[in-house]
């Protein structure tokens, strides 16, 4: 038995076949056999046949592999008819210290179409013993000039394409780095614009895995403080909208509307909990002028400048160092946090830590290679310094602000009030901290919350907000304004809810939800108020049950809508012994709002 390989030889776009003494050509007529008479005979020796331009003519020939002899080259010498061809090359890269791919894009899908014609290979290392391909993809084109589209689904499931490329010529193409997911984006009109607020959901992620046989366990509630709103007509408006390669089942979206005296904040008991203590979602409030910021600081570089932590200004303590590796792993951080003696003014009060930032969120299949790289994730832990100078674990792993800017609390009433507090957090992931402090909390009493059901909400197609950066660091944020009608991400497959009213589905926590995915959005509005009394001021949280899943290769059920999550689950992916509530209710919901079928 002979090696042989599968190739285009006369680049009409049909696949051949090349052994040592035949080329079988696939022809409209049928297959036809071509003798070759080669000086290779018995072909003893032969291992591998790799195709392979070796002359830049755009015709592919063969290298012969030999054991224990130089190899050979197979010159094409068949009249391919002036068919035209495209060879393509992948170009994996690290931007800004996030490696998405491999540089050589091994394990990546290319597809090529041209007119009707359309083709697919796959980027590989090996063709055989003794045989390595080069690194580019050949592709006949037949008769026709140029390619229409190029697709490229990249080793982490990234999807890019590149349209109407000139035929006869070498195209390397680049991984675009950009974020295949993320959560649904909140917006709120702030008497200006809709301004962007944050990402918010990602406690309620589905099938996000976490090493194997093991998925991280959803929480579909979350509360969203909104710095800054504004009514216009008569209500309050705000956007959820989905904006990347993803989907969201929202099951409640209400607006709770908090009156208080001038001088405080009001802020939602809200992280992203690990292991240690979940929120209780109860409302903290504080007054700015009695927050006690660190005196010092200083990581594992040394000391730096506290002011870095003093205000929400985009910029952010030293020493973070994202591992190149891994998206969202960073070197271990440590960062210290020397507030002096000034609690002393605060005991007998419950004592709150805020922390205004954001993380970098690691993908599924990241925390796979991280696994079998023996790594895991540690998120945000806590320590104080005693009387001795030896450091005591106070808090650990306590959690994470859940994505983009947000602020991030955490009860430390029982931290003791007299000396000095010097507190110290730990984390491997990549933190950003733009502003830390802590600030007693003086309760609610003496302010009035109201709770609003949306009078309005609308499921619509929108777009893409464009991303953009003020300053130049990051995160990126979103632009309402500027919408890219089109961006290259797939479809998870299902029924999708109709666009249009949808306000019922959303009073309350149900499992009937508005489930909606990319360049689409719940338009919300609210009745207004009347103006607050003189010398009261307001403060706006959104109050949200849902889940959202991505699109990652090792997300649990990542192609397709179902199966839909439910609030008694015991997980997700749920056992076979649970399923989705079955009921007149639920039947009634499926067939009326979840009629819009979509394919990937």
């Amino acid at each position: 038995r002979w090696p042989g390989c599968v190739l285009d030889a006369d680049n009409d776009g049909d696949k051949d076949l090349l052994t040592l003494d035949n080329l079988r050509l696939k022809t409209p007529e049928g297959w036809r056999d071509e003798p070759i008479a080669s000086s290779l005979h018995p072909f003893t020796d032969v291992r591998s046949i790799v195709p392979a331009d070796m002359d830049g003519d755009g015709v592919l020939d063969a290298v012969i592999g030999r054991a224990g002899n130089p190899p050979a080259i197979m010159r094409a010498t068949l009249d391919h008819q002036n068919h035209n061809w495209i060879e393509i090359e992948l170009k994996g890269v690290r931007e800004t210290g996030k490696m998405r791919a491999n540089t050589g894009g091994i394990g990546a899908r290319v597809t090529v179409i041209s007119g009707p014609l359309q083709q697919w290979q796959e980027m590989v290392t090996s063709a055989g013993s003794l045989g390595c391909p080069p690194p580019r993809l050949h592709f006949g084109l037949g008769p026709r000039p140029e390619v229409d589209y190029v697709s490229v689904n990249w080793p982490d499931d990234l999807l890019q394409g590149e349209s109407k490329i000139s035929a006869n010529t070498r195209k390397v193409l680049t991984q675009v780095y950009r974020k295949s997911s993320s959560c649904p984006l909140l917006f709120a009109w702030d008497g200006e614009r809709m301004a962007f607020v944050t990402d918010f959901l990602g406690v309620g992620g589905l099938g996000f895995f976490i090493k194997p046989g093991k998925y991280s366990s959803p929480d579909p509630t979350e509360l969203v403080w909104i710095p800054s709103l504004e009514a216009k007509d008569g209500q309050w408006t705000l956007s959820i909208h989905e904006a990347m390669e993803e989907i969201c089942y929202l099951d409640e979206a209400k607006l709770i509307v908090v009156d208080h005296p001038d001088g405080f904040i009001v802020l939602p008991d809200e992280r992203l909990a690990t292991d240690g203590e979940a929120p209780d979602g109860r409302l903290v409030s504080f007054r700015p002028d009695e927050a006690i910021y660190p005196q010092k600081l200083s990581t594992l570089e040394g000391e730096a400048d506290a002011a870095l932590v003093r205000h929400s200004d985009r910029k952010y303590q030293p020493g973070i160092k994202p591992d190149q590796r891994f998206i969202g792993f960073a070197a271990p951080q440590e960062i210290v946090l020397d507030f002096g003696e000034a609690l002393a003014d605060t005991d007998g009060k419950k004592l709150i830590l805020f922390l205004d930032g954001w993380v970098e969120y690691p993908y599924s299949h990241v925390n796979f290679a991280a696994w079998q790289a023996d790594l895991a994730l540690s998120s945000l832990s806590l320590d104080r310094r005693d009387e001795h100078g030896a450091w005591q674990t106070f808090r650990q792993d306590f959690g994470y602000p859940g994505g983009m800017p947000r602020v991030m609390t955490l009860d430390v009433s029982e931290l003791p009030r007299d000396g000095e507090c010097v507190l110290r957090l730990r984390t491997n992931q990549e933190l950003y901290i733009d502003r830390v402090w802590l600030a007693p909390d003086h309760g609610m009493e003496g302010m009035t919350v109201t709770e609003l059901k949306a009078s309005t909400a609308k499921l619509q197609l929108a777009g893409y907000p464009r991303e953009y950066s003020p300053d130049g660091q990051e995160p990126l944020l979103y632009d309402y304004a500027l919408m890219d009608p089109a961006i290259d991400y797939k479809t998870m497959a299902g029924a999708y809810t109709r666009f249009g009213d949808v306000k019922e589905l959303l009073d309350e926590p149900d499992d009937r939800y508005v489930i909606f995915g990319r360049a689409e959005e719940v338009l919300l509005g609210f009745e207004a108020l009347s103006p607050p009394a003189t010398g009261r001021r307001r403060s706006f949280i959104l109050k949200s049950d849902g889940f959202c899943k991505d699109m990652d290769l090792y997300t649990a059920y990542p192609q397709t809508v179902s199966p839909l999550p439910f609030h008694g689950m015991s997980g997700y992916p749920y056992p076979p012994s649970e399923a989705y509530p079955k009921s007149p209710a639920h039947d009634a919901y499926q067939r009326t709002y979840n009629t819009r079928k979509l394919s990937r």
